[in-house]
């Protein structure tokens, strides 16, 4: 039987054919160096430590991968890319022999039993992360960065994070938990602006397809033909917002590649932090902004169904490679939930508790924004999750908006 999330099978002792065979390979070897005749210390320091590489690369884990894939993975990386080995001046290609047997050698570590309903390998385009600058890491005021010729090289710019909510399961909360998030953020970061300091500035982008919500909730309309141009609306709360993309948006790579132009232009706008409002599947419309977030928050309904699509979500990011960008929002509690057993099974967070609360229903139904009413616990969560977003900001200052929690509005 499958014994992980991703379908992973197992020989024994929890290990896959490929580290078994890594393991037993070892022990051989380290017998082997037991019977070569060296000195009795040397043969026994050679036999341990090839052993004790060999139970390494079969048990260790490394953000829940196996050391023996991670290696797979680097030497792969090492021959796709070409070696350049020291003391030559250009770089060599791998040897024809070593592709071969990376491939074979990784169909083996990565092959994954069954596949679950909605789960399919789709590739995904990643965007390659820059690095953080001196700005970016010291904020407004660092200098830029002098270089061995004495030449001051100019910093590149801050990348804004970008955030997206997502679950298989419709009806779970993602709009409603992207708005009032987003208009939490905004409202933080135009008072802070007013006192002279420097505030966030929030995009909210809806890239929903089936029944864009945004727009209505915030009071914004949505393009109803495809004649009409979609823009981008300043909200009250200082949010920039995307209402919706126009009807009949032209299907896959096409629409893969609009969403790819729109999220950077917003990039380049001036947005500190961009909040996604995706569909509950996998298009390439989907996949495509998916793939430009930072961290793609889960969002769990404490029910039974609820954690049963929680599992299904997370099979199908990690298998788009998602993997390390993933924690969870358990959304509408009645009360204190317990969900240790599934967290570590799953091997992530919760990030956020959002208590089911009337006022929040009542906003969400009359197409309002409960965060800029008076103080609910729902709002106090939605304010601990604003500074685990903002912590992450290189440059924002932590706690700066803390004191929004008890009155946004």
């Amino acid at each position: 039987m499958n014994d992980g999330l991703d379908g992973r099978e197992t020989v024994a002792f929890g290990l896959g054919a490929a580290e078994v065979a890594v393991f037993v390979l070892a022990l051989l070897t380290a017998y082997a160096a037991l019977r070569s005749g060296l000195p009795g210390v040397l043969e026994w320091s050679l036999a341990g430590l090839i052993a004790g590489t060999g139970a390494a690369l079969a048990w260790g884990r490394v953000s829940g991968r196996s050391l023996l894939e991670w290696t797979v993975l680097l030497v792969r990386f090492l021959a796709r890319n070409r070696v350049r080995w020291p003391g030559s001046s250009g770089r060599v290609p791998a040897p024809p022999g070593l592709r071969t047997l990376l491939a074979t050698t990784s169909s083996l570590v990565g092959r994954r039993g069954g596949s679950q309903a909605g789960a399919a390998l789709m590739p995904l385009a990643l965007r390659r992360h820059r690095a953080p600058s001196n700005a970016s890491a010291g904020g407004a005021g660092a200098q830029p960065a002098v270089t061995g010729s004495g030449r001051r090289q100019e910093a590149a710019p801050r990348r804004p994070q970008v955030e997206a909510f997502f679950s298989l399961n419709g009806g779970s909360g993602r709009t409603a938990l992207a708005v009032e998030l987003a208009a939490l953020m905004a409202v933080r970061g135009t008072a802070d602006r007013a006192t002279g300091t420097a505030g966030m500035r929030v995009a909210l982008l809806d890239l929903t397809t089936r029944s864009p919500a945004v727009g209505l909730r915030l009071g914004i309309p949505v393009p109803s033909t495809r004649a009409e141009q979609a823009r981008m609306v300043t909200h009250p709360t200082g949010a920039t917002v995307f209402p919706g993309p126009v009807p009949d948006l032209p299907s896959g790579e096409a629409t893969a590649r609009w969403a790819r132009t729109l999220i950077g232009e917003v990039e380049q706008g001036g947005a500190d932090v961009i909040i996604v409002d995706v569909d509950c599947d996998l298009s390439a419309l989907c996949i495509e902004a998916l793939g430009r977030c930072d961290r793609v928050h889960i969002t769990v309904t404490p029910t039974a169904g609820g954690v049963l699509d929680a599992y299904r979500s997370t099979a199908v990011l990690r298998r788009l490679g998602l993997r390390d960008r993933l924690d969870y929002v358990v959304n509408r509690c009645g009360g204190p939930v317990d969900m240790h057993e599934q967290m570590a099974d799953l091997g992530g967070d919760i990030v956020a508790e959002i208590p089911l609360a009337d006022a929040f229903v009542d906003a969400e139904n009359s197409h309002r924004v409960a965060a800029l009413g008076g103080p609910t616990p729902c709002l106090a969560a939605l304010a601990k999750l604003a500074d685990h977003i903002q912590e992450r900001i290189p440059g924002s200052r932590p706690g700066i908006g803390s004191r929004w929690g008890s009155h946004a509005g």
